[in-house]
């Protein structure tokens, strides 16, 4: 008479991965000032757009609605840009592999290893799949706000050169008009020296 073996293996693994991206760039502007004082006037229109000041940088953060984070910090004295995302994942895997095996209890063995190796890998592969998710949802945040970001630092560029060529001009005499296009991109100014 012959028995069979039933062997079922169940695993549950937390999975938590975490994946990040970024990127670096420099903010070039015209030394129309001391370079201190190009730093302050830069710090200011960042202020002015919501970056937070932190030691020696300002920083801007935000959270995309799956919970991935985007962090941009610029230092104005040297004009580096970062920005970084990081997405994490938490998820509970429960992996389950059956079989049957007929007489041999060495087999049986065998078989309730073999399916355990199975289950471990089926973990890992989804751990795989959810790290994926997360560096894809990291670098989607990074690619989607680069535009707007860029939009900002740029403005907050445009003032902060504005700003420096008004106090240039009047170091350099008594300013008697500015006018300056409504789009911002023509200015004029009249000096008595």
């Amino acid at each position: 008479m012959s028995r069979a073996y039933r062997i079922e293996v169940k695993e549950a693994l937390e999975i938590k991965v975490a994946a990040q991206d970024r990127v670096e760039s420099t903010i070039s502007m015209l030394g129309l000032l001391p370079q201190e004082r190009m730093a302050s006037l830069l710090t200011e229109e960042l202020i002015a757009e919501g970056f937070e000041p932190h030691e020696c940088h300002l920083e801007k953060k935000t959270q995309a609605a799956d919970g991935t984070a985007l962090v941009v910090s610029v230092e104005p004295q040297s004009g580096r840009v970062v920005v970084e995302t990081a997405a994490q994942r938490e998820k509970t895997f429960r992996g389950l592999r059956s079989g049957i095996v007929m007489d041999d209890e060495n087999l049986a063995r065998e078989e309730q290893k073999r399916l355990q190796n199975l289950v471990l890998e089926d973990c890992k592969t989804e751990e795989g799949r959810e790290r994926d998710k997360a560096q894809k949802a990291a670098t989607n945040l990074l690619e989607e706000s680069l535009p707007a970001l860029r939009e900002v630092i740029d403005r907050a560029v445009h003032r902060t050169s504005v700003r420096a060529l008004r106090e240039k001009a009047s170091q350099i005499g008594q300013i008697r008009s500015i006018d300056e296009d409504p789009a911002g991109k023509c200015m004029t100014i009249v000096l008595e020296v």
